[in-house]
């Protein structure tokens, strides 16, 4: 420690007396730090950890830390009276050990996968924090090899049978930059499928077959977003879907606000059915007699779809209903599902306020001299093979030409097979651990 003298002026009465004192150690010190800390950034520099850094990946369960401390604090053990203090060391909060030697190296043992956070500071003799404390830290990782990488699958459920028990899930992903964002049903039963209301009548075709309203058959998609970011805005869904097969269909694409993969023949049916008029649908068609099969369509989808996607992202999915909506069971349409040759898709374009970093602004299509319902108009015409409407030719010359995405998630590289998993009852007892790589 630097040893300093001053000066003090005493009163009058004793009028040019001098009191020459050596200031407390302790005192000292909290000038020093303070002295330091005048000048320097927001890093203390009285105590450094040289490794790990912020930011270190280690592949063991163990490491050994270092670290410097300044010149002008004197290590010493605890209650030592002609030194500055000691070190405590913290890991994740917790004191684990104590230092009294600059030269020391730090063992920590036993680390876990995952993050870990290292505190030293520099205290003094009784084991208390300086009035400005003398810290350092860092954020460091554990990563050993030994330990497979395992990820938490989205939305997973379970629906209970007799004998087994079926289990959905969605694939763990980041974050997609992907615009349009492209999205379409899993390759597995019911993501698309059929009902008429009592039972599941197809676990793949899409029908929407005309009848009364307690029997008809209607069709749904469960179309995955898991991976779509939270935060941005839906500008516009252009739904892309084959007919299998038709007959002169007035038909609807409604909100669907229920799990087809949990829910019951009913509820599926009533949510299908429910919303089917213009003013609620998210498609309103009145298809003429000539109404080809064997062929793509795309339409927009209007009225509320854009939010309700928005409100669905989190959950990683979002359900259409498809259903005839007239009386009449010749009138029917049949449209590809996830079994078929040609499985229905979205094209989701967004955008987020202000143009963000990572974040982009991209419209159906470009800004152009046409109004939002003119556009509309255009696009609706061509995805049905209508005559573009007179006066809106010029938009078919900023149009980009895109094509839908089979493969709409970027999965996390390192992350297995689904391994295993735990029922329980509401009470939190545990009714079965499986291990599903045997049976």
């Amino acid at each position: 420690m630097v040893e300093t003298w001053i000066n003090i002026h005493l009163s009058a009465c004793v009028e040019d007396s001098r009191l020459i004192g050596k200031l407390n150690k302790a005192l000292l010190l909290s000038v020093v730090l303070v002295t330091f800390m005048i000048g320097q950034d927001s890093r203390d520099e009285t105590i450094q950890i040289t490794y790990p850094t912020t930011g270190t990946v280690i592949d063991t369960n163990f490491i050994d830390a270092t670290f410097t401390i300044a010149d002008y604090f004197n290590l010493g053990v605890p209650g030592c009276a002609s030194c500055d203090g000691f070190v405590e060391v913290f890991i994740d909060g917790a004191s684990i050990d104590s230092i009294y030697t600059a030269d020391a190296i730090i063992p920590l043992t036993g680390l876990t996968e995952g993050n870990h956070i290292l505190i030293l500071e520099a205290v003094d003799p009784s084991g208390n924090s300086y009035s400005i404390p003398a810290t350092d830290s860092s954020t460091f990782t554990v990563d050993m090899v030994s330990v497979p990488n395992l990820c938490h699958p989205r939305n997973l459920s379970v629906v209970a049978s007799d004998t087994r028990n079926y289990l959905n899930w969605y694939e763990p992903n980041t974050l997609s930059n992907l615009n349009p964002f492209p999205a379409v049903p899993q390759s597995a039963d019911y993501h698309t499928g059929t009902t008429n209301g009592s039972v599941f009548t197809e676990n793949s075709l899409i029908k929407a077959w005309g009848g009364t309203a307690t029997s008809k058959e209607a069709g749904w998609a469960i179309f995955d977003i898991a991976g779509m970011n939270p935060n941005v805005e839906v500008d516009s869904i252009i739904f892309h879907y084959y007919v299998n097969s038709t007959f002169y269909p007035w038909w609807s694409a409604t909100a669907v606000n229920v799990n087809p993969l949990t829910a019951s023949a009913a509820d599926i049916h009533a949510e299908i059915l429910a919303g089917a008029d213009g003013a609620t649908a998210y498609l309103y068609q009145n298809e003429s007699p000539n109404f080809a099969s064997d062929q793509w369509y795309s339409n927009t989808l209007l009225n509320n779809a854009n939010d309700d996607l928005e409100n669905a992202i989190p959950q990683g999915y979002f359900v259409i209903g498809i259903t005839e909506r007239t009386n009449f069971d010749a009138y029917f349409l049949d449209i590809d599902g996830w079994n078929e040759a040609n499985p229905p898709s979205f094209e989701i374009h967004w955008s987020a306020p202000g143009g963000r970093r990572g974040v982009y602004h991209a419209p159906t299509i470009a800004d152009i001299p046409y109004n939002e319902d003119e556009i509309l108009a255009y696009k609706n015409a061509v995805s049905e093979g209508l005559p573009i409407p007179m006066g809106l030719e010029g938009i078919g010359d900023y149009e980009t030409i895109r094509f839908p995405n089979s493969s709409p998630r970027e999965i996390i590289e390192g992350c297995g097979d689904f391994q295993n998993y735990t029922i329980y009852t509401s009470s939190g007892t545990e009714v079965a651990s499986v291990d599903t790589n045997f049976y």
